[in-house]
Parts: C-alpha cells; structure tokens; sequence
C-alpha cells in the first residue's frame, strides 16, 4: 500500500481524522506508526475491542473527564543524579489519576447486550495502580507543579522571606516619602535581585548607599541604601535556603518515581494502546460504521458511503465474488465508476487499519497483501509525461510490486490513445493480472473491453444505472450487465448544439443501435428480477410474521387449555374427596346394619350421581376441544354458514359426515339419546345434533384437524436445555419445544447450554429469546454455573 495509492483514496485524511480523536500523544505515535494488518488472527483481534469500545461509548455518556500530559520526560530521570521539575512531576500526578479513571471506565459491563463479551475489561486489568505514588506528588505539589505553601519543610522559609520582604518595603517606603524631590518615582524596583531606589542623579551624595546601576541618559541612580543591604543580604540567604529545600522535595520525588519507574512505562504503554482502540471506536461512531465479514477472496459492499462525500453521499452496493478476478465498471461519466473504485480500495486500507466502516452490516473484505490504485492524470510537465505516459508508468509500477493476494484499482483503462490500440493495451494489462491472481477493478468507455467481460473467464461486468428521464445518473451498479456512456444525452443536457448532438448521432446509428438495444434490454430486465426479488422478500417476510403469529395464538391457547384443566382438575379433586367421604359413611352404614331399601336406594342415587358428574365433565372437556380446535383453525364461528339438515335415513354408523359451523371431518359412531350422535373428529370423540351434520358421499378426505396435548409423556421441561452439537436452525426448534413445555409444565425458570465457541450459537439463542414475547428476562449465568457458556432464562 504505496504512499501513492494512500493518498488516491483518502487514506490519509481518515488517518488525520482518527488521530484528532486520540486523548494522549503516545496513541497519536502508535497510530502515526501503524501499519496494515495481513494476519487475520491479529485484524480480528483489534476490531473485536475496537468494536467493544464502539458498543460501549453507545450506552454510555463517554469517556470520564481525564487529562494525559505527554510523558517525555522518563529517559531523563533515568539518568542517575537527574531531578525532574515541579510541573513534570504533577503532570504525572494527573496522568495516573485518569489512567486509574479509565481503567474504571472499561470495566463497565452494559445491561442489554448479549453481544458484549467484556473483551476491555483484561485491558483495563493490565493499567499499573500507581494511586500511591500520585497520592505522594499531590502532597507535596499543587496541579501546577508548584510545592504547596503550607508544606511543613518549607512554611517556615516563606514566613521569613515575607517578613524581611515587608521589612525592606517599610524601609523603601520611608525613604521614598521623606525628601521626595529626590527620587524618580515613589516605588522601588529591582536589580540582579536585590531592592534598589531610583535616585535623581543630581542628589547621588545625599543618600548613602551602594550603586547597580545608572539609567542610560545618567539621569537615574539605582542605589540600595545602606539600610536596605542588609536586609536584602538576609533575603538572599532565606530564598537560597527555600531553594535547596524546594529541590530536596523534587529529588526525593524524582527517586519515588524512578523506582516505579518500570510500571510507570507499561502504565503509558497501555494507554496509548487503549487510546488508539478508543480514537477508532469514536471513528465509528461518528460515521455509523459496522465490521465487516472477513472473507475468503473478494468484495461486498452494502449501502457503502464514502465519509469524504458528506451528506450527500448516495450509498452503493458492489460485490465482487471469490470466482471473479477481474470487475469492468462501464457507465456515463459522473456516474460514480470512480468513487466505487475509491470506496472499495478506501475500505479495504481501512478494514486492515483495524477500522470499522461505513456500511451497512452484512459487509465482507477479503484480507489483502496489498492495494494499489491509478486513478486520475498522472500527466508531468517536469517530466515531459503525457497522460498516456503516466499511466503506463504507474502501471508497470503496480504489476512489479502486486501478487496474487493484491487488489488493484485502475481507472480508465486503456484511455488516453487510440482506443483500437489503448484498449489491446488494457486486454493484454487484465489478462497479466488474471494469470498472477489479482483482484483487479477498473471503469472503462471502450466498447471492446464489456465483450471482453462477457468472454474472458473470471471476468465480470457491471454498470452504473442513468436516468433516461433525467439524464442524470442515479450512482446504483447493476452487476453482470455493461453500461453505456450516454455521451450524446450528457453533452445535450451540459448545452452543446442540437445540430452537433444530430450530427453525431447520424455518425453511431447503425453499428451501435443492435447493442445499445440489447444493453437497454439487459438493464431492463435485471431490474425487474429486482423488483421481483423484492416483491418475494416481502412476501416472505409477510409470511414469518404470519407463521409468528399463529404460534404465538397457539401457545396462548395452550396456556389457556392448561389453565382450565388445572381448574377443573381442582374441582374434580374436591368433588372425588366429598364423594369419598360420602361412600365411605354408605359403605359404614351398609356393615352395621341390614341392607333394607333405603339404603339400597341410597347407594342407587350415590352411582347415578357419580354417572351424571361423569358425564357431565365429558361433555364439558369436549366443548373446550372443540373449542380450541375451531380457534386453532383460524376462523370464526360467526363466517359459518348454516348447515342444511340432512335426511335422517342417510346417518348410519362409520359413515363420513361434516360437523359444526366449520364443517370438519368426522365418522359416526353410534347414535346417542336425544337425536344426538357420537362423532370421532380426528382423534376426539364428540357429541353433535342431528341437524349439525352432513354426511359426505365418496372417498373420505384427509384428517387435517390439530389434537392438543397436554400432561403426555414428555411433554414437561427439564430445568435445563442442552443444544451444544446441534446446528442453529436445530437450536432454535428445541428451544421453542423447551418454551412450550415449561410453560404448560408451570416451569419459570430454566437454563440453555450454547457453549462458547464461535459465538453463533449463543448469538442466535439470544436473537430468539429477545423476539420472543413469553420471556421476561435473560441473561449469562454466574462463572461458576457456566459463564458466558450457558444463559439463564425467566418466563413472564
């Protein structure tokens, strides 16, 4: 990736807008000095926290308030007898406290993200704590770097200097205003540092003193008087002893900190690495990117912007497969053949840059050992290069340095001379790139070189769309397809003379007409397989919510049949414990005494009622199948139309009949009281009136009733669901299974082993258990149940 080809494609802008986020000079360096990954296990690894940075700046408010001076003062103190200055050391002070800031920061977990796998958090484990030692420098220094005032060592001092300062003011003051004919001005000033009184010249002899100085006209003396001499002799000696104690406290500060001195190095190592993650996490959050797939060979962008185009960027989609070496990009100039060149190489520098980009997910790069570009004019004046010329220099300049493994960028291909003999030349350029590996992508106007993409194996051709309407282009490619220049429409909507734009139709009609027609035709009907696809995905889409829909219609229906039963049961049992309690007094009664009619009769009554009970429960557990069968259908008793009663002598045992407002299928089997018939409707036994069937002459049609169940033999949830092995389709099933049965087995609790893996079990596991409106909450179960292996999961 030559200097040239980052500057073609705007890498270099993208790297001045990361490096303005970086919060500290040592990751502005390591960003400045990085280089491109080619190890795939390396690139993972930085976008996965480059990612996790991203994720959490998105849910939270962003970084705490923090302050990393830089730290080029450590060689210096490694110098034996060195003392760093006040400012230098303070400036550790704050380093350390917003290290020890960040380091909280990252260890942060947000709620609500399965996706987040706590990948900073060992990063932030790797921050020395050198609390201590900013604790030491903060009780010594001011944020300034200056010794505090009341510091026990050197209060004592200042108290002095400021006594014999105010002596010598007093002093000066008393001179100034006797005689003040005498004197300049009426404040003293200072000389080498010492007190002085700027005395009138003419009265040198009236003050006795000691001269520093003479103004440079001779009009002003500057003398220190006697009087003051000495005090200013005592000031001298009280601020050279400050000065000793002042670098006492800095040389015993210097050696706290060179014996920390290792970690102190790690400690900024570490955070320049975490500020260059960091710088392109807030990267892509500002320009709402997404990571794409890596991918064995080839490209695939989808809704790609290119950040350099602002706002108004129109995205586009390009693919270039593992089977294609070779793209042409044909279509009108402004277009967009140029900037889909410069995005694809843009994205592939800044996907190995550790960068995330802004596409939408569902984007792949392959891994490239390099990307090399020839976009624009390479003519030179100083030179003496042509257009042409420079092409072909930059061009054998790209086939000397690119390998298989290489994605190479060339615009306009062939142009800049004879197109016959430009474009043998961009033939015979494609075929070498081919036979060496490479993935080339070029934009092109010369007709021969889309037959050449229908030809050549491994070729492919695209387009980019024009608007007849309009005579603008609308930027989409449109993959398989060559594209036309629409020269004559652009030159006629820019103003050039209709006569011209005749003339120069009259000079292509006839040898292009057949191929621009089979152009138009070609572009015609991809985009109505477009529409066509669209229209499926839709329906497809209409259909899944139509499938949720009815299973989640059904598992209500479950839980209500579940919720009856269980009140029934309750009923039943009470009603079974009240009819015990009843036999056993007849059963007393009947030993104790001799069997006589009464008792006789109340026996006869205790078995009719237990009969009638029996029945009765029947008819209402048939009622409630049958109603849940006609709510599992779909429809609604009132759309039935009314059945036609049907001749009585046509009913007889095993016949096929109709029954009930929805007409379902069923057989008779016997003949009831009543007028009423017993009638198996699938696996149910039911009780109709006459007038409700009708019976069904021929062939009997297919059973396509739906029998709930519930209580079966294996209906019940276990307390935990194992689905390592098992594909993510195969997942998702269990797991359903597993929903319904807890739920009908009054289980609220339960647990999902996916393991850890690649992650795409648990991703799915988790994709489904948010969508789906029977679970109230989950979450990663504790490291010592499973960790982020197994997922805990409570229905609601």
């Amino acid at each position: 990736m030559d200097r040239q080809t980052r500057e073609l494609l705007d890498f270099n802008k993208i790297k001045e807008e990361v490096l303005s986020y970086c919060f500290s000079r040592e990751g502005a360096v390591i960003i400045e000095e990085q280089d491109f990954f080619r190890e795939k296990e390396e690139l993972s690894a930085s976008l996965d926290k480059t990612c996790e940075f991203r994720m959490l700046l998105d849910v939270t408010e962003g970084l705490p308030a923090m302050d990393f001076p830089a730290m080029n003062f450590f060689k210096k103190i490694d110098k034996e007898g060195s003392v760093l200055e006040g400012p230098e050391a303070a400036n550790l002070s704050r380093y350390i406290r917003s290290s020890m800031a960040l380091s909280k920061y990252l260890k942060h977990i947000p709620e609500n993200r399965d996706d987040y796998r706590a990948l900073l958090v060992p990063e932030a484990e790797l921050i020395p704590d050198l609390s201590p030692l900013a604790d030491e420098i903060s009780r010594n220094l001011d944020d300034q770097g200056n010794i505090l005032e009341n510091h026990p060592a050197i209060k004592p001092i200042k108290r002095v200097i400021n006594r014999l300062t105010q002596d010598m003011r007093d002093i000066s003051f008393k001179y100034l205003q006797s005689n003040k004919d005498y004197w300049q001005t009426d404040l003293p000033t200072q000389r080498d540092g010492r007190t002085v009184l700027p005395l009138k010249a003419h009265h040198r002899g009236k003050v006795k003193g000691i001269v520093h100085e003479v103004s440079a006209k001779g009009a002003t003396v500057f003398i220190e008087p006697y009087e003051v001499v000495e005090k200013n002799n005592q000031l001298a000696v009280e601020e050279n002893r400050l000065r000793q104690e002042e670098l006492k406290i800095l040389r015993e500060l210097t050696r706290r900190i060179q014996e920390e001195l290792d970690q102190c190095e790690i400690l900024v190592g570490q955070i320049a690495f975490l500020d260059s993650i960091y710088s392109r996490a807030r990267y892509s959050r500002v320009h709402k990117c997404s990571r794409p797939h890596l991918l064995e060979r080839g490209i695939k962008l989808i809704e790609a912007r290119h950040p350099g185009l602002g706002n108004q960027v129109v995205p586009i989609n390009l693919a270039v497969d593992g089977e294609t070496n070779i793209l042409i990009i044909t279509g009108p100039n402004t277009g967009g053949k140029t900037v889909s060149l410069k995005t694809a190489g843009l994205f592939v520098m800044m996907h190995q840059f550790g960068m995330e980009i802004p596409a939408r997910e569902g984007s792949g790069l392959a891994l490239f050992s390099g990307v090399y570009a020839d976009i624009g004019d390479d003519q030179s004046i100083e030179e003496s290069l042509s257009t042409f010329s420079g092409h072909m220099r930059r061009h054998s300049f790209i086939m000397d340095s690119a390998d298989s493994e290489s994605l190479v960028l060339l615009d306009e291909l062939g142009g800049g001379t004879d197109p016959q003999e430009g474009a043998a030349i961009a033939m015979s350029i494609l075929d070498w790139f081919a036979n060496k590996g490479a993935l080339v992508i070029t934009t092109t106007h010369l007709g021969v070189m889309k037959n050449y993409g229908y030809t050549r194996k491994g070729a492919q051709n695209a387009s980019v769309t024009f608007d007849d309407a309009t005579l603008k282009p609308t930027y989409h490619i449109i993959p398989g397809i060559p594209g036309e220049s629409h020269a004559l429409e652009i030159a006629s909507a820019s103003g050039l003379a209709p006569e011209i734009i005749g003339a120069a139709r009259d000079y292509v009609r006839g040898e292009k007409t057949d191929v621009s027609e089979m152009i138009q035709e070609l572009q015609e009907g991809q985009i109505r397989i477009r529409e066509q696809e669209k229209a499926l995905k839709d329906s497809k889409r209409e259909l899944n919510q139509l499938r949720r829909n009815v299973d989640l219609k059904e598992l209500r229906l479950r839980q209500k049949e579940a919720e009856i039963r269980m009140d029934d049961y309750g009923e039943l049992k009470k009603y079974i414990r009240n009819s015990r309690k009843e036999l056993e007094n007849l059963v007393a009664s009947i030993k104790t005494g001799i069997l006589d009619k009464q008792k006789t009769k109340s026996v006869r009554e205790f078995v009719d009622d237990l009969t009638l009970k029996e029945g009765a429960e029947e008819e209402k557990r048939q009622e409630l199948e049958m109603l849940l069968e006609e709510e599992l259908s779909g429809e609604s008793a009132s759309d039935g139309a009314a059945l036609k009663p049907a001749d009585p002598d046509l009913f007889q045992e095993g016949i096929d009949v109709l029954v009930g407002p929805h007409k379902r299928n069923g057989t008779l089997i016997r003949k009831e009281r009543g007028g009423k018939w017993l009638v198996a409707v699938g696996q149910m036994k039911m009780t109709f009136k006459e007038k409700d069937l009708i019976p069904v002459k021929g062939k009997k049609k297919k059973d396509t009733s739906y029998k709930l169940s519930v209580g079966k033999r294996g209906a019940y949830a276990s307390m935990e669901l194992d689905l390592r092995g098992m594909r993510l389709s195969e997942a998702i099933s269990a797991l359903e299974q597993h929903i319904d049965r807890a739920i009908l087995s009054g289980l609220t609790v339960f647990h999902v082993i996916h393991g850890l893996g690649e992650g795409v079990l648990q991703k799915g596991v988790h994709d489904y258990l948010r969508s789906c409106p029977s679970v109230k909450k989950f979450d990663f179960a504790h490291p010592e149940q499973g960790g982020f292996g197994k997922t805990e999961v409570e229905l609601g």
